[in-house]
C-alpha cells in the first residue's frame, strides 16, 4: 500500500518585504519552512505506516530546488521518499494550475492508494488545491478529517468534523483525506532519520517528465490574477477613557455603554453618518433594480443547517448579488440541491431573486457534500452562469473549490469584498492574504463562471421589501460514480460555538494579555451576565487555552456584533480583520501603543485581569 503526502513549502514570514511601488510581496533567498498545516498529514501517515504492514509513504511537494529540503525533513521524520516537482514554468501558480501539476505528477508516481494533504497553506490559506487534486484524479475524497479510525480491506474509515456535525465517513480507495490541524502531535526528526535524510535521493520531475501541457501549468494556467495587493491599513482613532483611577475608567465606559445601548432599544445609531446614509439609498436602488429575461445570471449556492434551516451567509450573499447585479446588469438566482425547506424558499423571494433552480439528484440515497460541487457544475455547465457566489463555510468551501476544478475556471477564497469593474464587468475580488497582513484584489478575466467563497458575517443583510419574481426551475442531475463511493457510517450534532458567536449582540473575547489559562473563567463569567458569547485571538487557540470554535480572526470567525470586548488582545491585523466592524468596540490593554486601539471606541490603558474583575464586579451591581 502506497501513501502520498502532499507537502508545500512557506516563506519565513520575517524575510517577507512589501514593495510599494510595484504593490508586491518581495521574497528574499534563504530557507523555506514545512507549511505547518502539512506536518500533521505527514504524521497521519507514518501513524498509518506503524500500525499496517507493507506501507510505503511518499512525499510530493512542488516548488523551486529550495523545497527539497523540506522532503529530506519528511524522510528524516519517517517518510521513505521524495519526489519534488521542480521547473521555472510552474512558477506562479494558482489553485488551478497547482492542482493540476500536482495530479500529473501523482500519476508519474502511480500505485497509490491514499493520498493526504493538511487543511491549507499559512501563506495563502485558500484550502482548495487538495479538494481540486482529488477531482483532477477523478476518486473521491473527506475533508475535515480529524481522526483517521482504520483501513480495512479496500477502504478506509475516518472522524471528520463539519459546521455543526461530528461523523464517522467510510471511503473507497484511492481515496484523498484533507487533515485538520491537530489531528495528532507531530514527531522530530530522529538522528538516523537525520542521516537517512541526508544520504536519500529526491527525485526531481520537471515538467516534461511528468508530461504535462505548459498551457495548464504556473502563470500561464492559471485563471486568477492578482490585480493588486496593498498593505490593510486602520482608519479610525478611538477614545482613551480617562480617570483619576481604574473604577472612574469602568464607571465611565459603563455610561457611555448604557448610552449607546438604550438608543439601540429605540432604534437609533449613534454612529450614523451622512455618507453611510448615502450609501444605504445607492444599496437601496440595487435592491430595486429589475433586470430582464436576456441578461447572463449570477449564482448564490443555497446552504441550509442540520435541520434545513437556512444559513444566514446565504441572504448575505443574496443582499450582495443585487449590489453587483445593479452593477453588472445581471440577473440573480439560487441553486438549491436536494432536499430544501418551502417556508424557506419563500423567504428568499422577499430577498429579490429572479430564479430559484432546484436540482433534484437521481440518486436517492444520502448525497454527500461533495456531490453538491459536482452537482452545482452540471448545472453551471448548462446554464453558463457568468458569477457564482458560496459562503465561506466548510461545506462551501468544499463545494466551490469541486465546482471550480470540474469547469476548470478560477476561484477566489475567503473574499471580504466585491465590486464589478466598470469597464469590463469583471468581479473584483478582495481577499486577505500572508495570514491577513496584505489586501489582494484578484480577477478572473478569461475563465467563467467566476467563483468566489465570501465569509459570513462579512455583507450586510437587505431584504427587498417586496417578492421577487423567484421562478422556480427543477433540474434533474446525475452523480459521478466516483463520488457515490463516500458513505456516512455516523453523525453526531455538536455545540457548535462559532453558531452563537457570529449570532451574539455581546462578545467578551479575551487574548494573550489574561496570562493564564484560569483567568477564561472571568471572560465567560461576564459574557454571561451580559447574554453574550466569548471569543478569542489566534495565539489562545495555538497554544491550546481555547478551541478554533472560539477563534475570531481572518483564520476564525469574522463577526459583528453591537459590542466587541477585547481584553488583552493586542490587534494584530489578523485578529482585527474578523472583528472591526463590530458597532463598538472596547479594548483593554497595558500598552497604550497596541493597535487595538486604533481601532477601538473606547479604550483602557491597564490590567485586562484587573479590569475585567472591576468590570464584572459593577456589572453584577
Amino acid at each position: 500500500m502506497r501513501i502520498i503526502v502532499c507537502i508545500k513549502q512557506v516563506p519565513d514570514v520575517n524575510r517577507l518585504k512589501f514593495d510599494v511601488q510595484t504593490n508586491t510581496v518581495v521574497r528574499e533567498r534563504g530557507k523555506c519552512m514545512l507549511n505547518s498545516f502539512d506536518a500533521y498529514a505527514l504524521e497521519s501517515a507514518l501513524l498509518l505506516k506503524s500500525d499496517y504492514k507493507g506501507v510505503v509513504t511518499t512525499a510530493l511537494s512542488m516548488g523551486n530546488l529550495g523545497a527539497e529540503e523540506i522532503i529530506r525533513d519528511a524522510i528524516a521524520m519517517g517518510i521513505d521518499e521524495g519526489f519534488l516537482l521542480s521547473d521555472k514554468r510552474f512558477a506562479g501558480a494558482d489553485t488551478l494550475a497547482t492542482s493540476y501539476t500536482l495530479a500529473k505528477g501523482v500519476s508519474k508516481i502511480g500505485g497509490y492508494d491514499l493520498i493526504i494533504c493538511g487543511r491549507q497553506t499559512t501563506d495563502g490559506d485558500t484550502g482548495q488545491v487538495g479538494v481540486q487534486l482529488a477531482v483532477r484524479l477523478g476518486i473521491p475524497y473527506i475533508t475535515g478529517v480529524n481522526y483517521v479510525e482504520k483501513i480495512s480491506g479496500n477502504k478506509v474509515i475516518c472522524r471528520r468534523c463539519t459546521d455543526e456535525l461530528d461523523e464517522s465517513v467510510e471511503v473507497e480507495l484511492p481515496a484523498l483525506i484533507i487533515v485538520e490541524k491537530n489531528i495528532n502531535e507531530p514527531r522530530l526528526a530522529t538522528l538516523r532519520g537525520l542521516i537517512k535524510s541526508r544520504n536519500s535521493h529526491v527525485a526531481v520531475l520537471s515538467l516534461v517528465d511528468i508530461d504535462a501541457d505548459i498551457d495548464f501549468c504556473g502563470t500561464k494556467g492559471s485563471a486568477t490574477k492578482v490585480l493588486k495587493t496593498y498593505v490593510t491599513r486602520v482608519e479610525k482613532k478611538g477614545e482613551i477613557l480617562s480617570g483619576a483611577n481604574l473604577d472612574q475608567q469602568v464607571n465611565e465606559l459603563l455610561r457611555k455603554i448604557n448610552i449607546y445601548w438604550r438608543n439601540i432599544q429605540l432604534n437609533k445609531n449613534l454612529f450614523e453618518h451622512t455618507d453611510e446614509l448615502l450609501n444605504q439609498n445607492d444599496r437601496q436602488k440595487a435592491m430595486d433594480f429589475t433586470p430582464n429575461d436576456n441578461m447572463k445570471e449570477l449564482w448564490v449556492w443555497y446552504e441550509c443547517d442540520h435541520v434545513d434551516k437556512t444559513r444566514k451567509v446565504v441572504y448575505e450573499l443574496i443582499s450582495k448579488a443585487r449590489e453587483l447585479a445593479y452593477d453588472a446588469y445581471m440577473k440573480v438566482a439560487v441553486v438549491i440541491v436536494g432536499d430544501h425547506n418551502r417556508n424557506d424558499i419563500a423567504k428568499i423571494k422577499h430577498y429579490g431573486v429572479d430564479k430559484i433552480y432546484i436540482a433534484e439528484t437521481s440518486n436517492s440515497e444520502y448525497v454527500d457534500i461533495s456531490i453538491h460541487g459536482e452537482i452545482l457544475a452540471q448545472l453551471a455547465e448548462q446554464y453558463q452562469p457568468e458569477i457564482i457566489l458560496v459562503g465561506a463555510t466548510a461545506k462551501g468551501k468544499t463545494v466551490a473549490a469541486t465546482t471550480a476544478a470540474k469547469l476548470k475556471t478560477g476561484l477566489t477564497a475567503d473574499c471580504t469584498g466585491l465590486e464589478i469593474e466598470k469597464n469590463s464587468k469583471h468581479l473584483l475580488q478582495t481577499r486577505p492574504a500572508m495570514g491577513g497582513d496584505l489586501m489582494a484584489t484578484i480577477v478572473c478575466r478569461e475563465k467563467r463562471p467566476q467563483i468566489a467563497t465570501v465569509r459570513p458575517n462579512q455583507m450586510e443583510v437587505r431584504e427587498k421589501g417586496h417578492t421577487g419574481k423567484g421562478e422556480l426551475i427543477y433540474c434533474t442531475v446525475k452523480n459521478e460514480s466516483y463520488l457515490n463511493k463516500v458513505r456516512v457510517l455516523e453523525s453526531i450534532l455538536r455545540v457548535n460555538r462559532q453558531v452563537g458567536m457570529m449570532d451574539s449582540e455581546i462578545i467578551v473575547a479575551g487574548g494573550r494579555g489574561l496570562k493564564k489559562k484560569e483567568n477564561f473563567a472571568y471572560i465567560e463569567e461576564l459574557a454571561s451576565c451580559m447574554n453574550g458569547s466569548i471569543a478569542v485571538s489566534r495565539p489562545i487557540v495555538d497554544i491550546g487555552w481555547k478551541s478554533h470554535d472560539y477563534q475570531v480572526g481572518q483564520t476564525g470567525s469574522i463577526v459583528r456584533p453591537r459590542i466587541y470586548f477585547a481584553f488583552g488582545i493586542s490587534g494584530a491585523v489578523h485578529h482585527l480583520m474578523g472583528m472591526k466592524d463590530a458597532s463598538v468596540i472596547v479594548a483593554v490593554n497595558t500598552d497604550a501603543n497596541a493597535p487595538i486601539f486604533n481601532y477601538a471606541t473606547f479604550g483602557i490603558v491597564g490590567d485586562a485581569v484587573s479590569t475585567l474583575k472591576l468590570l464584572l464586579r459593577t456589572v453584577k451591581q
